[in-house]
């Protein structure tokens, strides 16, 4: 966690917050550092504008995850199973569980838990990435 004095970033709940400054700076060097650790989203603040910019909504492992379970609802009108997901993305059943947690705690989907097949991405197909077979 970083101070809240003028020209430092603050991270909060995976959101980290700058103040625009110069692209050389100390603090956007820290910036960046605190960026790779939540890769989620990176809220930049323009002192100019006060309006955030939205650089990143979800990593490109959980953007495969959501293209798949979006595709696998158009494909077969219902929403995948977590073992689909696991054969699809050969893992094991808690790092499917994890994602899905993960990605309902972002607000990227919902589900109703306890209730098998319940999955709905709430991300527009516009800015989900194209599903390739996993690796």
């Amino acid at each position: 966690m970083f101070g809240r004095q003028l020209g430092h970033p603050t991270v909060r709940l995976g959101v980290l917050v700058t103040d625009g400054e110069a692209a050389g700076s100390w603090s956007s060097r820290v910036a960046r550092r605190a960026a790779a650790r939540c890769p989620v989203v990176f809220v930049s603040m323009n002192s100019r504008e006060d309006q955030p910019t939205l650089r990143q909504r979800f990593t490109p492992l959980q953007g495969r995850y959501l293209s798949f379970i979006r595709m696998y609802s158009l494909i077969h009108r219902q929403p995948p199973a977590e073992a689909d997901m696991q054969r699809f993305f050969r893992v094991t059943p808690p790092s499917v569980h994890r994602m899905v947690l993960a990605l309902e705690q972002r607000g990227l989907l919902e589900r109703v838990p306890g209730k098998a097949r319940s999955i709905r991405v709430l991300v527009s197909p516009e800015e989900l990435p194209p599903l390739e077979e996993a690796s």
